[in-house]
């Protein structure tokens, strides 16, 4: 068959329900359609064990398939426990097949295809609407963890500002004290130097009035002297 070349895509995730006769061709198929990493889940009642070995004897090696990866889980597909035990909302596609064993019952194949397709897109739909509610609170938590946070920087802005405000009212006030304790200073030391010169003036006259007193008494002994 002519090679078909994959358009460039994600690896996606597939769910394959059941176990049909020409299973191995699909596997080739899906082999050359999908991008190097994608994943196949086969979820049927064949045993784990028989697998593998009903794979090969249709010849096909696990090791033949380039971009696929097969993985095995054992289940009815047509039973809410079997599929429940999946993550159904993260498959990119599902395949849901008739098992072998009712190839011979059409009806039956029919009703198993069909319970099968109710029972995936009712999980499906509910774990949606779970994931939607769950993103709804998550993204109504990450506003209030939000609004929380502006609100303790506000909270934490004002804080600081009163506190900067508060040292610069106690730098001002240091300041205003230094500033009347120097003026107190050089108050006082002007009034000490009034003091030591009024001090000096005054010793100054006491002298003089003394000397001429004693002027005073020595004309008037020479007087007295000159009389007699």
């Amino acid at each position: 068959s002519p090679e078909y070349n994959v358009p460039h895509k994600a690896p996606e995730k597939i769910l394959m329900t059941g176990w049909r006769r020409d299973v191995r061709d699909m596997l080739l198929l899906l082999d050359k359609l999908v991008s190097p990493g994608t994943v196949v889940t086969m979820l049927n009642d064949v045993p784990l064990f028989r697998r593998e070995e009903l794979l090969e004897e249709g010849g096909l090696h696990t090791k033949m398939l380039k971009n696929l990866t097969i993985r095995h889980h054992w289940g009815n597909p047509a039973a809410r426990r079997s599929l429940e035990e999946l993550p159904l909302h993260r498959y990119d596609a599902v395949l849901v097949l008739a098992n072998e064993q009712q190839e011979d019952d059409a009806l039956m194949s029919d009703s198993t295809i069909l319970a099968t397709l109710l029972l995936i897109r009712t999980i499906q739909n509910t774990r949606r609407r779970y994931s939607m509610q769950a993103k709804q609170v998550l993204i109504r938590k990450n506003k209030m963890e939000d609004a929380q946070r502006k609100v303790e920087r506000k909270a934490a802005a004002a804080l600081k500002a009163r506190e900067d405000a508060e040292r610069a009212a106690r730098d001002a006030l240091e300041q205003s004290q230094k500033r009347e304790e120097a003026e107190r200073a050089a108050a006082a030391e002007r009034v000490a130097e009034m003091e030591r010169r009024m001090r000096a003036d005054g010793a100054s006259s006491v002298a003089t009035i003394e000397a001429a007193k004693a002027e005073m008494e020595e004309r008037l002994q020479r007087q007295m002297g000159e009389s007699q």
